[in-house]
């Protein structure tokens, strides 16, 4: 950077003060790029590190899923609950007909702004990845289509990650990081009413919280989710970090996506959903038909999804060899999510009140899903 400076100075006196004006633009730019890398955790950017968590959050998922499930059950989402828009009868390369301008009421037209909400270890990975999917997939097909990351970093405003050039493409595809429910609002504002599809990515309270504390044990990628004494938290005792981690996650990430679940559940089904990140472990090529499905059904053609589904299978974990599995597990040092996991089906006292609390919250939570079924039936 010294050295950037110094020619900069140097070549400045053969410059006009326009060539000047915009030399200093194009420096503040420079250096703002560098501050957001500096900023920034690596460790989310890294392809290895992305496939570690994804592997990790999913055997959670299902660790979590068999041995508490019993005592404190989650509603499971009725997979009957669909609603046909899968685009059937469309020509082949064909793209909805639509209208340029947002619609200011719902279900004007078809809308081209699909977006997925995810929050604080929900399924980031997993959504950045489907999304590049569809993306290509809408590509070959011969159609443009964006993708745009914003991420929510005072709660009260977005950050946007990639320069979304203005709306221009045919389809826009945004990414809703740590999404909160005055998100939508601002989806309202920005592209109006009934002018896009939402969809939510929520977890099981139990496995969130099993998960961020293992995570955040190695990583710095706290959004607003880690104790304040990141630090303190990795130092103590399992059953004193699980509670430190536990204590966090009630009042920031669980509290945000119950709240986002309970707007949804009042909107309408043809245009918001929610999905857990258990039913991508279940049964992966289902969930991922549904995702698609639902942002894009209707807008592009069953040959595009098609496509799109065929392309997600590389993200499904249980797909991977046992030498690839190993490779991305032999990532993780430290706590191991086994000892975890039997810590909190032991209903160990020492994680009281907390373990208690989060247990009330998946309750809550499970109604809320109930409730969002009857709704949509």
């Amino acid at each position: 950077m010294f050295f950037l400076l110094l020619y900069e100075l140097v070549v400045a006196d053969d410059l006009s003060p326009a060539s000047l004006l915009q030399l200093q633009a194009e420096r503040q730019l420079r250096l703002s790029a560098r501050q957001d890398r500096e900023d920034g955790n690596s460790e989310v950017d890294d392809p290895l590190r992305q496939s570690a968590e994804l592997l990790e959050d999913i055997l959670v998922e299902d660790m979590v899923e068999e041995r508490v499930g019993h005592g404190v059950p989650l509603a499971k989402r009725m997979t009957e609950r669909r609603h046909d828009i899968s685009g059937a009868g469309m020509r082949h390369g064909h793209l909805a007909e639509t209208i340029d301008q947002p619609s200011q009421g719902e279900g004007a037209a078809t809308p081209r702004v699909l977006v997925v909400g995810t929050h604080h270890k929900t399924g980031t990975f997993l959504v950045e990845n489907l999304l590049q999917e569809m993306q290509k997939s809408i590509l070959d097909a011969g159609h443009h289509a964006n993708i745009s990351n914003y991420y929510n970093t005072e709660r009260n405003k977005w950050r946007l990650l990639e320069d979304e050039h203005g709306w221009s493409s045919e389809i826009l595809l945004i990414h809703l990081r740590n999404t909160v429910a005055a998100d939508f609002k601002k989806l309202e504002d920005r592209f109006g009413v009934g002018a896009f599809r939402y969809l939510q990515i929520a977890r099981d309270p139990v496995s969130l919280v099993i998960s961020a504390y293992l995570y955040h044990m190695h990583s710095d990628d706290c959004a607003n989710a880690c104790p304040d004494d990141l630090q303190q938290m990795r130092n103590a005792r399992v059953t004193q970090g699980l509670r430190m981690q536990s204590g966090r996650a009630l009042v920031t990430t669980l509290k945000e996506q119950r709240e986002v679940a309970e707007l949804i559940c009042t909107k309408n089904p043809a245009q918001y959903r929610a999905m857990l990140l258990n039913e991508f472990s279940d049964n992966y090529d289902d969930a991922v038909a549904e995702l698609y499905n639902f942002l894009a059904g209707g807008l592009v053609t069953d040959e595009v999804i098609a496509a799109a589904k065929l392309r997600a299978g590389e993200h499904d974990v249980k797909r991977w060899s046992e030498d690839r599995k190993n490779k991305n597990e032999h990532v993780h040092v430290g706590v191991q999510k086994e000892e975890v996991i039997a810590l909190w089906t032991s209903q160990n006292t020492e994680l009281e009140p907390e373990l208690s609390l989060v247990n009330k919250e998946r309750v809550a939570f499970s109604s809320i899903i109930k409730s969002c079924q009857a709704t949509g039936e």
